[in-house]
């Protein structure tokens, strides 16, 4: 064994036999090892439940609604993409916040996830109408109406999920 100064030993001494090591985790490892941050849980599952049925529900309304407002085929195929826009943006800022919540805690992961569906909604349907032939408003205005319409159920289930808690 080597010898150690009065600081105690230096890095790769060995200070004793496994037995008498011990070894404190950290406080990040501890909230991990809980689930989450206060022991609330982030909705994975509410949330996405709540994304998706929203999508669908939107959809099934915008496609009632097409014949009796005389939409064209191509301003309904542009508010259908940017459906599927908002709703995947929606589903990854919701995974985006499932990653962060248990080190993060639940507000700032809810926060974050929010931050994310609100740039990543408007970038992809920027690049979407950038790449596609097709005309811009249907994609940026159906992206836009589908994000908010998302968000009210999306934030509705949340805070339902946080006062239960």
């Amino acid at each position: 064994m080597m010898e150690t100064d009065v600081d105690g030993p230096t890095r790769g001494e060995r200070v004793g036999s496994r037995a008498e090591v011990e070894v404190e985790p950290s406080p990040i490892h501890a909230v991990a090892a809980r689930g989450s941050h206060g022991g609330t849980r982030y909705p994975l599952g509410v949330l996405i439940f709540v994304i998706l049925a929203s999508a669908v529900a939107i959809a099934v309304v915008w496609t009632a609604l097409r014949r009796p407002l005389g939409v064209s085929d191509a301003v309904y195929h542009g508010g259908l993409l940017g459906l599927l826009v908002a709703t995947v943006a929606h589903l990854f800022g919701t995974g985006l916040g499932a990653v962060m919540a248990p080190s993060k805690g639940l507000a700032t992961a809810y926060l974050a996830s929010t931050v994310v569906r609100f740039l990543c909604t408007p970038v992809l349907a920027l690049s979407l109408y950038s790449a596609l032939p097709l005309a811009p408003q249907p994609i940026l205005i159906g992206s836009a109406a589908a994000y908010l319409l998302i968000l009210v159920g999306d934030v509705a289930a949340m805070m339902r999920c946080m006062k239960r808690s």
